[in-house]
């Protein structure tokens, strides 16, 4: 193998293209390369102090390689010509010894949108000085502290960035390059009153740094979290409306999200098996996943194996549309892959989402609440008990109960249960709150009833 060039091995095209050349010496004519680099920096303050600072910096190349139907995966994050070849040595034999399967395939070149079109990189995060990182958290607690008398303490606040890169060629000849970037500020207050503690955290995260809140925002909005919370009791088990908050109602959503993998469709592990064309949620609901959104945190053109990530309507006004997959899964279930397949350098390829929503309604946040005679908001849930193949749930959680269209009191000690089939069919209001935090963002929304387990 000759790596002699100009080109530095930190030009990850470059690198991906040269193992490309080298499998196709090698008479290989199905193989993939994907090649990142990444680098992340953080900084922890708490009580005023500086208490970590790192930066970490990641480079590597994996190789798949399809030699009749079976597939050889072999990944370094050694890229010295040496390590490189035994790479690609390694991954025709893996090849040779594994079972055929008939969903191994690589994707086809396809025209995307350039990642400049797509707003992914800040620039001016590659310069920003560690000393104003550590200026933007130390705000951000100042505010924490100050937004509320009963904030005892801060359990931390974090500043974190960093910028990746991904190339992916195939022998089909595709060659894709992204650059992509990404900040976020954190803070987690703890509020002392009433013979309690409670905390809370509040964050923002973006692709661009303008698209930050500010840290006075963020440390304000952490303290009201911890203090809104203290009083709260528990009640009496009761069927009700519950108000999921749009942070919790996200997370419902990436809940859904898991049931609409095709891959765990086609084990019938879902759900959702057979439910395709059928309803499953109220007419309300519209569920987008849009991998094209400019400056958006799952923005990308193509994923982790060259599929672009288009934008999908996985459910339209209830009706379940269509369920994700990469390339295997896709090619075994006979469908079309969606562009949601991630991977690192390391891995092989899982479902995610790009940009995941619901798509919101007119009522504001406050309106919604205003029509709840006697409920929850629900603004926290505990643990993870999911059986996706059935759909029921069971979480533990807490929020502030509504009576007559107003928030009354905390609440926390309570059971949230139901199935989620259920819970999605009856929800029968929808905010306009949203809010991309992160790469799923659902409005705040109404289930007219489920169970709420207390004491």
């Amino acid at each position: 193998m000759n790596f002699k060039s100009d080109e530095p091995t930190d030009n990850i095209s470059h690198l991906a293209h040269i193992v490309l050349s080298e499998i196709k010496k090698r008479g290989i004519d199905t193989a993939d390369i994907i090649a990142k680099r990444s680098r992340e920096d953080s900084v922890t303050v708490r009580q005023e102090q500086v208490e970590t600072v790192r930066r970490q910096i990641s480079r590597g190349v994996g190789i798949r390689v399809i030699i009749d139907g079976r597939l050889g995966f072999a990944h370094t994050s050694d890229v010295s010509e040496t390590s490189l070849s035994s790479l690609v040595d390694r991954a025709i034999m893996l090849a040779k010894e594994a079972f055929p399967d008939r969903g191994h395939g690589i994707a086809k070149p396809a025209p995307v949108p350039a990642s400049d079109e797509l707003d992914m990189f800040d620039h001016t995060l590659l310069t920003v000085p560690l000393e104003e990182k550590i200026d933007q958290v130390l705000r951000l607690e100042k505010a924490m502290l100050a937004s509320d008398r009963r904030i005892a303490r801060s359990a931390g606040c974090h500043w974190h960035d960093g910028d990746e890169e991904t190339a992916i060629v195939n022998t089909l000849g595709l060659s894709q390059t992204s650059r992509g970037t990404g900040v976020s500020i954190v803070g987690q207050a703890v509020a002392e009153g009433n013979g309690q503690l409670q905390s809370g955290w509040w964050w923002s995260q973006a692709r661009h740094r303008s698209d930050l809140d500010t840290p006075e925002e963020v440390g304000a909005e952490a303290g009201r979290r911890a203090a809104v919370q203290l009083g709260a009791r528990s009640i009496s088990t009761i069927k009700a409306p519950v108000v999921f908050e749009a942070q919790v109602a996200s997370q419902m959503l990436g809940v859904l999200f898991r049931a609409l993998d095709g891959e765990t469709v086609r084990k019938r592990s879902s759900y959702l098996v057979d439910r395709k064309g059928e309803t499953i949620a109220s007419n309300l609901v519209t569920i987008i996943d849009d991998g094209y959104m400019p400056r958006k945190l799952g923005t990308q053109n193509v994923d982790d194996e060259g599929t672009p990530a288009r934008k999908k309507t996985l459910v339209k006004n209830g009706i379940l549309k269509q369920f994700v997959y990469d390339i295997r899964g896709a090619r075994l279930s006979r469908a079309r892959p969606t562009g949601n397949a991630q991977r690192s350098y390391g891995s092989l390829p899982s479902l995610g989402p790009t940009n995941l929503y619901v798509v919101p309604g007119d009522l504001t946040r406050d309106d919604l609440i205003k029509t709840v005679k006697n409920g929850i908001l629900l603004t926290r849930i505990l643990g993870s008990g999911v059986n996706l193949v059935t759909g029921d749930v069971s979480w533990g959680g807490g929020g502030i109960w509504i009576e007559n269209g107003e928030l009354s009191y905390p609440v926390e000690g309570i059971t949230i249960a139901g199935n989620l089939l259920d819970l999605w069919k009856n929800v029968d209001a929808i905010a306009n709150d949203l809010d991309w935090r992160s790469v799923i963002a659902c409005p705040t929304f109404r289930v007219s009833e489920l169970m709420i387990g207390g004491k």
